[in-house]
């Protein structure tokens, strides 16, 4: 950035700031002042944050800059940080990223009650952002609503990520004007001067609280706040919501436990937690004997680089902080601070050797063909993976039910072990060219990829090598893809969309083998029978589909659907299909007869995806109601409470080959690996 000159305390819109033009004042605070700006070349939206001092001394301005790295943490749900400087007049800015729907004490006013599926969806993306900088022996210690923003697409943001221990100087008196509204969040140990990771688990636990039941549990003055966060337990939830399933409530207690060491040992567990419990999808292991909730969590692994760090590099005391550093100190705790709050005395503190912790490259592990025992039941939570920036269209699972590879309008196909944020795994990233990925499939043996994109091509690379596609196959200029299937013996590749024909392709050598072109209107998906011989299709006509893959001959034409038909699968024995549509049905047919076995209802909106588990006793569907339910197949009878955490339209949905998982993916970006009931 450029030397800027200029007053803080004397900013106009339409003053320039280095590369950069304020618009208007969003926030102002004791500790900061918060403005909307934009990048004078590029026009990006941004947040910049003018900070209330001058650094004087030139160790000052060498320690903001360098901490000021250290805290640009790179997580999906932590808001940006994308520049810093300091000005002519030796006054610190940061340049963050601009969160255009406020925050989520503004959506969700105090005394509101929040539907419990939103909850769940907010606290699982909040949670993800703590324990990734948990993992970096980061605490954030000012967890509440006012620091929580969204994006352009309603994901959530955690703010107010900085470094401040202690201030001298006038500015003390706003540290505790800022405490004052933050105790009603804040852990007994933290209080006492003792923080740790689990001082933000119980500020988090205060949060779905305040949402469920309309009002924080402890209520007073500031002094009576604290006496109760120190020793009263909490009012039981089910006595202000007498309708909240009772697990919830169980795991809110153990995550406001009053001794750390009760609370859940990450705070992503207790994600996992609430969210098993909103959805009713598997067992808690409650104590009958006292009044304290006890809960078996499923044992994590961790990158060894950090699970072998002991735990006493968290702070047990608060450090001492010597005189030169507490100007410094004070300043960075403006970083990453909230954009429309516009600031706060919060806190971040790191270990002495955080910029290494934070720069440790996670390693990838090869793909294993075979299922591995040690991913049994790992998560039965949907703590999701977050790294697309665009909806997901679909989605596989590899051979060995631990990998997933995800196709996505990021112009991006990223392969992924849906374990990776304990294992750390690195994901592969797969680029084609400039146009949305909208369908992806594996080869039998899971060692090749073929993604589908918005204008035709077909890419093929090899599943574990980040490297150029083994090659490209256009099927037909400006006709987009939304079927692609790799028939069971890797043969042939069939792909069809918006022209109506379904086209089988050599993968090896790129040559069109034959065309399908009896549909009337656009293909929407399109499968293969476990044996090959024939593949069934959908579209837009509302039929589906049955014919020869040798020959193209069509065997059958099944109708009974109202509308579109939007998805197909075969049940791996052969005998049974799956369609669902526009009409909000699902019906299974038998694949030779026609005949109409079972219609399932329940959605209230349009079905978009179907799978069968691989011993074809269960089904499970995605839709635009948001929700991702499993039914039986031999009754139509929903197996589970629906899964809740998705915040927008389910688009593809898949089973593991071991018959263990489920994995839905839709246009929150998301995707959520699920425990199969």
């Amino acid at each position: 950035m450029d030397a800027m000159n200029t007053d803080n305390t004397a900013l106009q819109p339409g003053q320039r700031l280095g590369e950069y033009r304020l618009l208007r004042q969003i926030g102002k605070g004791g500790f900061s002042d918060v403005y909307e700006g934009e990048h004078l070349h590029t026009g990006q939206r941004v947040a910049v944050k003018v900070l209330h001092a001058r650094l004087t001394d030139a160790e000052d301005i060498k320690s903001f800059i360098r901490e000021a790295r250290i805290m640009r943490l790179n997580h999906p749900h932590i808001l940006q940080i994308f520049d810093f400087d300091v000005t002519a007049e030796n006054i610190p800015i940061i340049i963050m990223q601009y969160a255009a729907n406020g925050t989520l004490r503004q959506r969700y006013r105090p005394g509101t009650r929040v539907p419990l599926h939103d909850i769940v969806s907010s606290i699982s993306q909040v949670a993800s952002a703590l324990q990734y900088a948990h993992d970096r022996r980061l605490i954030h210690r000012d967890v509440k609503p006012e620091n929580m923003l969204l994006d352009e697409a309603n994901n959530v943001l955690l703010s107010d990520f900085g470094i401040v221990t202690t201030a001298h100087s006038t500015r003390s008196t706003n540290i505790r004007d800022n405490m004052a509204g933050t105790i009603s969040y804040m852990a007994p140990e933290q209080i006492e001067g003792k923080p740790s990771p689990a001082s933000d688990q119980y500020a988090l636990a205060i949060t779905a609280y305040e949402w469920l039941c309309g009002r924080r549990p402890f209520q007073g003055t500031i002094t009576e706040v604290i006496t109760q966060q120190r020793v009263a337990p909490p009012p039981p939830p089910r006595d202000l919501v007498p309708d909240l399933p009772e697990a919830v409530e169980q795991v809110l207690l153990k995550a406001l436990a009053k001794a750390p060491e009760e609370r859940f040992s990450r705070i992503e567990n207790f994600a996992q937690a609430l969210a098993q419990a909103a959805s009713s999808t598997g067992t808690l292991l409650i104590s009958s004997s006292g009044s304290t909730p006890h809960f078996t969590e499923q044992p994590i692994t961790t990158h060894p680089s950090i699970h072998t760090l002991p735990t006493e590099r968290y702070p047990i005391t608060p450090q001492p902080v010597p005189q030169k550093q507490s100007r410094r100190l004070f300043l960075l705790g403006g970083i990453g601070a909230a954009v429309i709050v516009g600031g706060g005395a919060a806190a971040l503190w790191a270990s002495n050797t955080l910029g290494q912790q934070a720069r440790v490259q996670p390693t990838r592990t090869p793909l294993s063909p075979t299922p591995s025992p040690t991913q049994k039941a790992t998560t039965q939570y949907p703590i999701p993976y977050s790294r697309h920036r665009d909806r997901v269209k679909s989605i596989a699972w590899l051979p060995d039910s631990k990998h997933i590879v995800s196709a996505s309008n990021d112009k991006t196909v990223q392969v992924w072990d849906f374990n990776y944020k304990k294992t750390e795994e690195r994901p592969i990233t797969h680029r084609g060219g400039d146009a949305w990925m909208w369908a992806v499939s594996l080869s039998p043996d899971g060692k090749q990829i073929a993604a589908a994109d918005f204008e035709g091509v077909i890419w093929i690379w090899k599943t574990e090598e980040e490297t150029a596609p083994l090659r490209t196959i256009h099927t037909q200029p400006a006709s987009w893809l939304r079927a692609l299937a790799w028939s069971p013996d890797g043969r042939l590749l069939l792909a069809g969309g918006n022209d109506k024909q379904i086209r089988l392709w050599d993968p090896k050598t790129g040559k069109r083998e034959r065309v399908y072109a009896e549909h009337k209107q656009e293909v929407f998906s399109a499968v293969w029978s476990p044996d090959g011989s024939l593949i069934a299709s959908t579209g837009k006509e509302g039929s589906i589909r049955i014919w020869e893959a040798r020959t193209g001959k069509t065997r059958h034409v099944f109708t009974g659907h109202k509308g579109p038909v939007e998805c197909v699968s075969w049940s791996h024995d052969g005998t049974r299909l799956v369609t669902a549509g526009d009409d909000k049905t699902i019906k299974i047919w038998n694949a030779s007869t026609g005949k109409v076995l079972r219609t399932i209802t329940g959605h209230t909106g349009l079905v978009t995806s179907v799978a069968w588990s691989p011993d074809g006793t269960r089904i499970v569907s995605g839709s635009y109601d948001n929700s991702t339910r499993v039914w039986e197949a031999s009754t139509g009878q929903k197996l589970a409470n629906h899964y809740l955490a998705h915040t927008k339209p389910v688009l593809t949905v898949a089973w593991s080959p071991d018959g263990n998982y489920i994995a839905s993916g839709g246009i929150d970006q998301l995707v959520y690996v699920w425990a199969a009931p």
